[in-house]
């Protein structure tokens, strides 16, 4: 469950949206919700420093559901569960009707996050942490902290994971455990599915 943190607003906000409920569209189909607290703009910070014209995009306690674009004619369910791609969720497309433009901006925070994966109505899995970054240019997430990813009976713990939607894995290069059927797992590489199942390059 999302442990939630008070959200502290900057006296510089730019933009405050409490509540923020968002559905995003691509080609006409599903590909995101977002559900948060709220959702701040406030002006960027260097150490002490801050810059008037550059801006950070803030999501607080924040719950995001991904949807996977299939293919409109799988011949087969194995060959429809390897087309399945989340790239179309981070587009600038999916975020064009956004209650505010992103046009300008680069990637958005976001924390305390979880962030469910969808394949139609089926949830495949789903990661949890103490804050994130969406990379809207290309297209990831970066979560860091308290990492924890379920999915079925399987769980994956770790302090840092990227998660690469052209291609549905998950990328660790930081301490990681992982059990599956029982089996646990340690190391400090490794990149698997959604479903937690190893890819060896």
């Amino acid at each position: 469950m999302l442990q939630k943190k008070k959200a502290v607003y900057p006296a510089d906000y730019q933009t405050k949206i409490e509540g923020l409920r968002f559905y995003g569209l691509n080609d006409g189909r599903k590909a995101i919700s977002i559900v948060a607290e709220s959702f701040v703009i406030e002006k960027k910070k260097f150490g002490f420093l801050t810059f008037s014209i550059l801006y950070v995009a803030r999501l607080n306690n924040a719950c995001i559901d991904l949807y996977a674009l299939l293919p409109s004619h799988p011949s087969s369910a194995r060959k429809r569960a390897s087309a399945s791609t989340f790239s179309a969720a981070l587009s600038k497309e999916t975020f064009a009707d956004f209650p505010v433009s992103l046009s300008a901006m680069s990637d958005l925070e976001v924390g305390p996050i979880i962030v469910r994966f969808f394949e139609g109505d089926r949830l495949i899995s789903q990661i949890q942490a103490a804050d994130a970054r969406i990379m809207l240019n290309d297209r990831s997430i970066i979560f860091s902290g308290n990492v924890r990813a379920t999915a079925g009976t399987s769980e994956l713990n770790t302090d840092q994971l990227s998660f690469l939607p052209d291609r549905s894995s998950l990328r660790m290069e930081s301490l990681y455990r992982l059990r599956r059927a029982e089996v646990r797992t340690f190391g400090n590489s490794l990149t698997t599915d959604l479903q937690l199942r190893e890819i060896v390059p």
